[in-house]
């Protein structure tokens, strides 16, 4: 919630709480990137950007994990929610591109 810049007792607290299992949820039925060749694999496939692509390739390097994963609009109010908002989270825990979400 902190690399969001969320309240987590505020109003939108449990929203983001749901957001943020929805999210663990996809990345658990998701694909692991383990190579450079593997995040390379995707620039043709899943609509991913170079920039992302580098990013991918950049944090394989640095020994940290990479995934992929899909949400479905026909699911729970917040993964609905997370598929139809185009959105980019940058921390230092994480990063999250969902540039090619659209509804």
């Amino acid at each position: 919630m902190k690399a969001v810049g969320v309240d987590p007792n505020g109003p939108l607290g449990e929203l983001f709480r749901e957001m943020h299992y929805e999210i663990i949820s996809g990345m658990q039925y998701g694909e692991t990137i383990a190579t450079p060749d593997q995040a390379e694999q995707l620039a043709n496939k899943h609509e991913f950007t170079p920039d992302v692509i580098d990013r991918m390739k950049e944090a394989i390097a640095q020994g940290k994990s990479v995934y992929t994963g899909s949400l479905s609009s026909d699911g729970p109010f917040a993964e609905s929610l997370l598929c139809m908002e185009m959105f980019e989270i940058r921390s230092d825990e994480f990063f999250i591109n969902a540039f090619n979400n659209y509804w």
